[in-house]
Parts: C-alpha cells; sequence; structure tokens
C-alpha cells in the first residue's frame, strides 16, 4: 500500500485492518462475508506519515522500517550522462540473489515459529513511541541531538557570534543518519527543514585553507554551533563519514 506524505486523523479503518476482530470483504462478483485478515499491510511512503492523537496502541501496530540506501547514477558509456542503471532490476533478482534473499528470510521465519511471536529491539512503548518520532521528524530530533542549546548559545555569544557552516551541518547529519538508520536525505531538503525551524543563514567570509592565508565565502547558520563531540567526529577524531 502507498500514501502520499501527510498525516493520519483517523486510524480507525487501520486499526480494524490490523486488530484480531473479523472484517467485512467482498470479492468482485462474489457475495462478501466476514473474515479474519491476517495479512500484514506494507504501507510505503516518501516521509513517515504523522499520526494525530497517537495512542500507545497505534505505537504496538506500527513497526517503522527505514530503508537507507539507495541505488548510485551510472554514467552512460557513450554520452557520459548519468542516469539509473537500466538493468538494474535485473541485476539484483538474479538466481543468486533471490537465493540470497529467500535463505536470509527463512532464518526469520524459523525463529518467529520457534518463538511465537516477532522479536523486535523496540520492545517498549516508551521505546517506540521515540523511533516513531524520530522517523517522522529526524530534523528536530537531529537538532536535539546536535547543536548547542539556545540557552548556552546567548552564553557564548557574548564573546564572539555563533555560527557554523552548513556544509558542516549536512555532513553531521549524515552521522545522525546513519547512526539511525535513516533514509538519504539531500542537502536542499534538509536545509529546507531546518529553515522550516527556524535556522537562518547568511555568507560569512572565512579562512579557504588551514594556512588562513586565502578567504572564502562560506554559506553559514548564524547564532548556531554544533556541540562538541559533533564536531570532533566531524574532525575524524572518533570516525570519519566513509
Amino acid at each position: 500500500m502507498a500514501l502520499s506524505d501527510g498525516v493520519i486523523s483517523d486510524t480507525a479503518i487501520l486499526k480494524k485492518l490490523t486488530g484480531r476482530q473479523a472484517s467485512y470483504v467482498e470479492d468482485k462478483n462474489v457475495k462478501g462475508g466476514n473474515a479474519n485478515i491476517h495479512a500484514k499491510l506494507w504501507i510505503s511512503a516518501n516521509k513517515m506519515l504523522q499520526i494525530l492523537n497517537a495512542t500507545d496502541a497505534d505505537y504496538r501496530r506500527f513497526i517503522p522500517v527505514a530503508l537507507p540506501n539507495q541505488f548510485d547514477e551510472i554514467a552512460d558509456p557513450k554520452t557520459g550522462v548519468l542516469q539509473l542503471d537500466p538493468d538494474l532490476q535485473d541485476n539484483i533478482t538474479t538466481d543468486e540473489e533471490l537465493a540470497g534473499i529467500f535463505n536470509v528470510m527463512m532464518i526469520a521465519i524459523r525463529r518467529v515459529l520457534k518463538n511465537k511471536k516477532i522479536f523486535l529491539h523496540d520492545n517498549t512503548i516508551k521505546k517506540r513511541r521515540e523511533k516513531f518520532e524520530l522517523s517522522t521528524n529526524p530534523v528536530k530530533a537531529f537538532i536535539e541531538a546536535a547543536f548547542v542549546p539556545a540557552e548556552e548559545i546567548e552564553e557564548l555569544e557574548s564573546e564572539n557570534e555563533q555560527y557554523v557552516k552548513k556544509e558542516t551541518v549536512f555532513d553531521a547529519y549524515q552521522l545522525f543518519r546513519r547512526d539511525n538508520k535513516l533514509a538519504i536525505t539531500s542537502p536542499d531538503s534538509l536545509y529546507k527543514a531546518l529553515k522550516a525551524e527556524g535556522f537562518k543563514d547568511k555568507k560569512i567570509t572565512l579562512p579557504a585553507n588551514e594556512d588562513n592565508n586565502k578567504t572564502k565565502r562560506y554559506h553559514c547558520y548564524v547564532h548556531k554551533t554544533l556541540k562538541k563531540e559533533w564536531l570532533d567526529r566531524l574532525l575524524g577524531k572518533q570516525e570519519t563519514l566513509a
């Protein structure tokens, strides 16, 4: 089931479809009747849907599954123009690939049959709520995790104006996205979301190299700065962006 971006204001139908009570169903030109639905619903969307007035039961029903990878474009050997691989579907559905997928699925199926339930790392309502909210608004969660709080910024700016390059913020979000297995976001999409959260940017002249003998104009977020641990990660003291 594919859904457009938006808000779920009434979960009554989803509750009925995912609950244990019988639902009225009918096939074309066939008399309908009540039946228990055992199929699991898979809902795909480009962005995680928001649920108004979500309850604990809603968090139990929904299991967010992020797809953090994407297939890169390749250059056409004749024209050099970047395009999606026209043979991609054939390449990832070979007998060898399908056999591997089947083996992975069988491991999970055996575990479900043995335990008679699906194991989830987020096995408490609180953890499921946190994961759902993270999936719904990852940029807001990123701001809370990576940026120095506003009250501390005011104290820091009593000495110097605080700012951070937009490209540095995007690199930090890449780490955050990888940490939380979130879907890939383009720089423009991230900057647009940050603007909606009140971030303001301007061009600032900064050194263009370590020797400080050249300068360059950079797009920066003003009155903002990343926490030290995030700056350390970006500087490679703990890890790289690879």
